[in-house]
């Protein structure tokens, strides 16, 4: 009797593979959301830098930052709807050959049946985490000045940083590049979070396949 598995016991087990390739693919959609949130973040902050003097027009001609930031939250919520529309197109016909494809393992019949109340809720937080980060961004607009925009001084919104590195004739790339990097940081910092992120899924991928080994008894 000790010895006897339980009926959770026995579901775990029955559905480990399941419940492991679900987790990654979760994991997975989680460090793409926040790489699509560093790229979408850093479109956002460049187009502000190269459309300054535009922007400082329209502030001189009566649009408020909060017109010109629902252009941008417009723009992506656009983008993420017909995202959505086309992931659901092209998940409808795979969700039954992913069920046909564990039931060998698990011994069930997986519905086809698709939660359109789970897609909506994630779509929503997509949407409100999205546009929580475009607010922040926009948020330098405020330092926009229309005279100084229209004037073309615009030194208190681009790159500038109190570390200037030295400019030399020799190695004149070299130091170019490391000026760049020195004063705009930010934009060189979401590659390098999108790098490691890359790169951390890649290792924890090829760590889980050492694992499970060729023919799975790492499992067992």
């Amino acid at each position: 009797a000790s010895g006897s598995m339980t009926r959770e016991l026995s579901m775990h087990y029955t559905n480990i593979y399941s419940d492991i390739i679900l987790s990654v693919l979760m994991v997975f959609g989680i460090f793409l959301f926040v790489i699509v949130l560093i790229v979408m973040g850093h479109s956002v902050s460049t187009g502000m830098e190269m459309e300054y003097v535009n922007l400082g027009i329209l502030k001189s001609q009566g649009f408020t930052k909060n017109k010109i930031r629902a252009v941008w939250e417009l723009q992506y919520f656009l983008a993420i709807f017909t995202g959505t529309v086309a992931g659901l197109v092209i998940a409808a016909p795979l969700v039954q050959k992913m069920g046909n494809i564990f039931q060998p393992l698990t011994g069930f019949l997986a519905g086809d049946d698709i939660s359109f109340l789970k897609i909506a809720l994630v779509v929503l937080l997509i949407w409100l985490v999205s546009g929580l980060v475009i607010f922040l961004i926009t948020k330098r607009m405020d330092k926009i000045s229309p005279v100084r925009a229209i004037s073309g001084g615009h030194n208190d919104i681009y790159f500038d940083s109190r570390i200037k590195a030295p400019i030399c004739q020799r190695g004149l790339l070299g130091s170019l590049a490391l000026r760049q990097l020195l004063t705009g940081r930010g934009q060189y910092l979401g590659a390098l979070l999108v790098a490691v992120l890359l790169v951390f899924f890649a290792s924890l991928i090829g760590r889980m396949d050492s694992w499970l080994g060729p023919d799975g008894k790492g499992m067992m």
